[in-house]
């Protein structure tokens, strides 16, 4: 029986996945792919679109990756795996919020028609927050789609794991039974506190590169500006000398109002009275 272990975004909880354990196919999605291992990688957004924004290293990437699964056909995949949404909809339904139901879903339907699951785990999967602010996006209001299918996953004999420091699956308190209302979740908390100190960091580092290059470009325009001190204004015609220009031309004169420096004027030569 197959292992699923589907590795998400969120760096609260990723490095818990089994990447060492081989008995084990590591599922991920999207942009994440820079990870130690990937037996399927998912990309269900629309490939035209994505292109169009993606980074060239994560297309090359998903172009040469061992298993892809996309939403349709695609020029840059010979024998690409498409999506069987229609069939997951038709079985079980359409409450699919992201990308992580979807993969949930695949595994569902794999597991009823025959190649038997024993284990899914979630990893680096939280979907805690909404901000769009954040660099990577796992919103909140996708999580109850996921529970579904995890739960779904469950009656069906599979085994559900999702790390203690995952939002997923977590309730403050047992309905009726306990009173602390936060007792439960303070693992999680301290695990997200971690996540969001790291980001910080990271996001300060990059603050200071960009202030660093920043530095550097305004250094190389103050000196275009110094060069500028050195060369010449370009030459420009006033509006009445390119009147008197243009009244010359239509007159027959090609020499366009240029001045020729070398040029003598006939009429200081012409021939004096006799005497």
């Amino acid at each position: 029986m197959r292992k699923i272990a589907i590795a998400g975004t969120s760096l609260t909880t990723r490095h818990l996945a089994p990447w060492e354990d081989t008995s084990w196919d590591i599922w991920t999605l999207g942009k994440n792919y820079k990870l130690p291992r990937s037996t399927r990688h998912y990309e269900l957004h629309e490939l035209a679109a994505g292109y169009a924004r993606w980074s060239p290293q994560y297309v090359n990437w998903l172009e040469h990756a061992p298993e892809v699964w996309l939403q349709k056909p695609h020029p840059a995949f010979a024998s690409p795996n498409i999506f069987p949404l229609n069939e997951i909809v038709t079985r079980y339904g359409n409450y699919l919020t992201c990308q992580i139901a979807l993969m949930i879903a695949h595994a569902v339907l794999e597991h009823d028609n025959g190649d038997t699951i024993s284990d899914v785990a979630l990893y680096g999967c939280d979907l805690a927050q909404d901000s769009s602010m954040l660099e990577k996006n796992e919103y909140s209001w996708q999580r109850p789609s996921v529970e579904y299918w995890l739960g779904l996953c469950a009656g069906k004999g599979i085994k559900v794991t999702v790390p203690p420091g995952s939002d997923i699956c977590k309730t403050s308190r047992v309905y009726a039974y306990e009173d602390e209302a936060f007792a439960t979740l303070d693992h999680c908390i301290v695990q997200r506190e971690e996540e969001l100190n790291k980001r910080m960091a990271e996001m300060a580092q990059q603050v200071q590169q960009h202030e660093y290059h920043k530095a550097v470009l305004s250094g190389a325009l103050e000196n275009m500006r110094w060069v500028r001190h050195f060369v010449p204004p370009p030459y420009s015609v006033d509006e009445d000398s390119q009147l008197a220009i243009n009244h010359r031309s239509q007159n027959g004169d090609s020499s366009n109002g240029s001045p020729d420096v070398g040029a003598t004027d006939a009429s200081r030569f012409e021939s004096a009275p006799a005497d």
